[in-house]
């Protein structure tokens, strides 16, 4: 050998590389038995030489999982997702659903109050609830939109514009703190 040069030993044939054999072996017989399962040991083994010994047992422990005993009902439940129309959703089809869900009115005599403090000023309550709804009333005289409707008449693309043009000339950059 020259001077200077370290001699690299041949680890390809001095090292047993790691092989799936002894993950199989210590595998209950019932799933060294299963035909499948002893396909994907091969196939992992002598056709995927280059992955890493943690993912070939990986996908040898998901086969093997693949093989337990499926539930009735579990099964009905598989077939009808697997039969099943998926909707896809966009945002038409978003506002037709949010704009058909039924909107219910809360009966405050039926809920209560929120404590013991409001419980003796029930007039100025009475006075606020008529007086909110006398405002809600006046503004929607022109015409008769649900609330879910009026959100979104706010969510268009302008409105949204504005709302971030707004908030990013609020926020104050590093020299303004």
């Amino acid at each position: 050998m020259q001077e200077g040069t370290i001699r690299v030993p041949d680890y390809m044939n001095l090292v047993n590389s790691p092989t799936l054999w002894t993950y199989f072996e210590t595998l209950p017989s019932w799933a060294r038995a299963d035909p499948i399962v002893r396909n994907v040991m091969m196939s992992m083994e002598y056709h995927k030489t280059g992955l890493d010994i943690r993912h070939k047992e990986n996908a040898l422990n998901m086969v093997v999982s693949m093989m337990r005993p499926i539930d009735g009902n579990f099964k009905k439940m598989i077939a009808e997702a697997a039969i099943s129309q998926k909707v896809q959703m966009n945002m038409k089809l978003g506002q037709r659903m949010i704009t058909e869900l039924q909107f219910y009115e809360i009966d405050e005599q039926y809920l209560g109050s929120e404590s013991e403090d409001f419980e003796g000023g029930a007039d100025d309550q009475d006075k606020d609830i008529t007086q909110i709804l006398r405002q809600k009333a006046d503004e929607d005289a022109d015409d008769e939109v649900s609330p879910m409707e009026a959100a979104m008449k706010m969510m268009n693309e302008d409105a949204r514009l504005d709302d971030m043009r707004a908030a990013a000339e609020q926020e104050m950059n590093i020299n303004e703190y």
